[in-house]
C-alpha cells in the first residue's frame, strides 16, 4: 500500500527538521506543505506520539531530539561556569532536595572533576556570595515539576492564588521560560483557561502535577519585547510615556538603575535637575519605585500618571496626619 498524502508530509517533516535543525517553524513548514499551521501542530503530536520527538525553542524553529555523546574542551571561564552554576540554582531553600538539581549537581560534579585543576576552579567559585533564596514556594518540588515540563514540552495543571484578585483557580499551563526578577521568581506560559500568555509567581502556585498532554512552543510571542513595557515584570495597566524631574541628590542611584533600560532619553533642565523620558506602565510596580524617592523624583507627565502619584502621596499624608 502507497503512504498517505499525510505519512508523506510526515516523513518529509523529519526530513527537513533533520537537515535544517532549529531553521523551520510551524508557520514555514505550513506553508511549505500548504496546510494550515494547526495541522502542522497536529503532526508534530503525532510523530512525538510514535517515539519521534520534535522539539522547538522560543524564537526558534523545530529540531529533532536525539541523544549523542559530546566531547569538548573547557575554557577557563567555562569550568568557572560550571562551578557557579548550582549556586545559581538555589531557587529556593528546598532546592537540595529537588531530584532534577541533584542530578545536576551529580552531572557537573563527574565534568568537573576531570580536570587536574578542578581544586583550583571550586575554591573561586565558592568566594562568590550568591542571592538570598527567592520566596518559598508552597510546593517543594514546583521549580522541579515546572524545569521537566520546560524540558519535556508537557502541559502541567496548577492550582494558583491570584493576590489581587484574592482568589484561587485551577489551570492547565504551558511552562516556557522560568523568570528571577528581584528575589522572586516566576513562570512564563500559555495560560489555557485565559487563552493567551500569562507570568504566574512561583510561590503562590500552591498544587501542581506533570500531564501526558505534549505541548509546542509557539513563535508568535517575543517575550523580551512584552518585558520591555514592564518596569520589572507586571505587564498589566496603560502603557505611557513618562517623563521624570530628578534631584541632583539621586541622580547617581536613578541613572545607575536606568543604565541598561531601553528608549530612555535624558537631559539637563534649566532648574539645576535631570530629566529623563521613558516608556512605562501604570501599575503598582512602577509606582512604588517612583515614590521610594519621595520628593526627589518629581513625575512631570503625563496628567494621568501624574495624578495617581499625587493620589497616593496624599493618601500617605492623610495617615501621617492622623498620628
Amino acid at each position: 500500500m502507497a503512504p498517505t498524502k499525510a505519512q508523506k508530509r510526515l516523513i518529509e517533516i523529519i526530513a527537513k527538521v533533520s537537515q535544517r535543525p532549529r531553521q523551520y517553524t510551524a508557520r514555514q513548514l505550513a506553508e511549505e506543505f500548504g496546510v494550515s499551521v494547526r495541522t502542522i501542530r497536529r503532526d508534530i503530536q503525532t510523530l512525538d506520539a510514535s517515539g519521534i520527538s520534535i522539539r522547538s525553542m522560543e524564537g526558534g524553529g523545530y529540531y529533532l531530539v536525539t541523544e549523542y555523546p559530546v566531547v569538548v574542551g573547557l575554557s577557563d571561564e567555562e569550568r568557572l561556569a560550571l562551578h557557579l552554576m548550582p549556586l545559581c540554582l538555589d531557587l529556593s531553600a528546598q532546592t537540595d532536595a529537588l531530584p532534577m538539581v541533584e542530578r545536576f549537581r551529580s552531572a557537573i560534579d563527574k565534568l568537573v572533576r576531570q580536570a587536574d585543576d578542578a581544586e583550583k576552579w571550586d575554591h573561586i567559585a565558592h568566594r562568590i556570595v550568591p542571592e538570598p533564596p527567592f520566596g518559598k514556594p508552597a510546593v517543594p518540588d514546583v521549580i522541579s515539576i515546572l524545569l521537566q515540563a520546560m524540558v519535556s514540552q508537557r502541559t502541567v495543571t496548577m492550582v494558583y492564588r491570584n493576590f489581587s484578585r484574592d482568589e484561587v483557580t485551577h489551570r492547565l499551563v504551558d511552562p516556557y521560560q522560568l523568570i528571577p526578577r528581584q528575589n522572586s521568581l516566576y513562570v512564563f506560559g500559555y495560560c489555557h483557561l485565559r487563552e493567551d500568555y500569562r507570568i504566574f509567581k512561583v510561590s503562590r502556585i500552591q498544587h501542581i502535577a506533570l500531564t501526558s498532554k505534549a505541548f509546542v512552543v509557539e513563535d508568535d510571542v517575543d517575550l523580551e519585547a512584552e518585558l520591555r513595557t514592564a518596569w520589572s515584570i507586571d505587564m498589566s495597566g496603560p502603557l505611557v510615556s513618562a517623563e521624570l524631574a530628578v534631584s541632583p541628590q539621586v541622580r547617581r542611584y536613578v541613572e545607575e538603575e536606568l543604565a541598561h533600560r531601553p528608549g530612555i532619553e535624558a537631559w539637563d533642565g534649566p532648574d539645576g535637575r535631570w530629566y529623563v523620558r521613558m516608556q512605562s506602565r501604570i501599575n503598582p510596580e512602577f509606582l512604588r519605585w517612583v515614590m521610594q524617592f519621595g520628593p526627589e523624583v518629581e513625575v512631570v507627565g503625563p496628567p494621568s500618571l501624574r495624578e495617581v502619584v499625587a493620589q497616593r502621596a496624599r493618601a500617605m499624608m492623610d495617615v501621617y496626619a492622623r498620628g
